[in-house]
């Protein structure tokens, strides 16, 4: 070393013991300096993960709070209003509206079971069979869209050959339907009608649920309907 007079090594191009660069050396391109200082590449530091405000928060609960609320009310009234739309399309006197949400089959089939009810309790001379096939037939005539339409409106059957179920003229004269409304299971509700002109004047309509709404799937005059319901 021309610096401080140090052995060279044959390839050696700092000296290694003060550092000072021999004349004509060349560095290899895989060598580094004995003092020189690796730089490695600096990471930044993470940065903690975003939270949102306190405040933030409150509001996303709030809403999220309120949808929950407004989706339980309407679950809850979901029968309510398929109740009410009913009742609008019999006002309307809405048939293509009654058949959406009437099962009439159903609904035809539960005033069967009371009518074949009242006549076994009546020990009626003729015939059962007869007189089964003949309540049968009045009712599958009877229970017609336009005929449930008049039946919520308090109005008297057209169409018939005789009144069904009200022995007594003086029921059901005009005036406003009265109505009543409960739940008698998670997936069945009770509405009665009362003031009408026909069904001894006054009946239960039952609705079951049918995936997001409600269908009307029987009816019951008073003297078969379960207590229970009464509001």
């Amino acid at each position: 070393c021309g610096t401080c007079g140090h052995a060279r090594t044959s390839d050696a191009v700092f000296c290694e013991n003060c550092g000072a660069q021999f004349n004509g050396g060349e560095r290899k391109a895989t060598g580094t300096a004995p003092n020189d200082v690796a730089l490695t590449p600096q990471t930044s530091p993470s940065l903690p993960s975003a939270r949102p405000p306190a405040r933030r928060q409150r509001i996303r609960f709030i809403i999220a709070a309120a949808f929950a609320l407004i989706l339980l009310v309407l679950v809850y009234f979901s029968p309510h209003i398929s109740a009410y739309q009913l009742k609008r399309a019999a006002e309307t006197n809405d048939i293509d509206a009654m058949k959406d949400r009437v099962v009439f089959a159903a609904l035809r089939e539960s005033l069967k079971e009371v009518a074949h009810d009242e006549i076994a309790k009546a020990q009626a001379t003729e015939s059962t069979e007869d007189l089964l096939a003949a309540s049968n037939s009045l009712i599958d005539a009877m229970m017609t869209p336009m005929n449930l339409a008049r039946l919520i409106r308090g109005e008297k059957f057209v169409g018939t050959v005789a009144e069904f179920g009200n022995p007594n003229p003086g029921v059901g004269t005009p005036g406003p339907v009265g109505s009543a409304m409960a739940y008698q299971s998670l997936n069945r509700f009770a509405v009665r009608l009362t003031n009408l002109a026909e069904l001894n004047g006054s009946v239960t309509l039952a609705f079951t649920r049918s995936g997001l709404g409600w269908k009307l799937t029987g009816i019951r005059p008073l003297a078969a309907q379960d207590k229970a319901i009464a509001p």
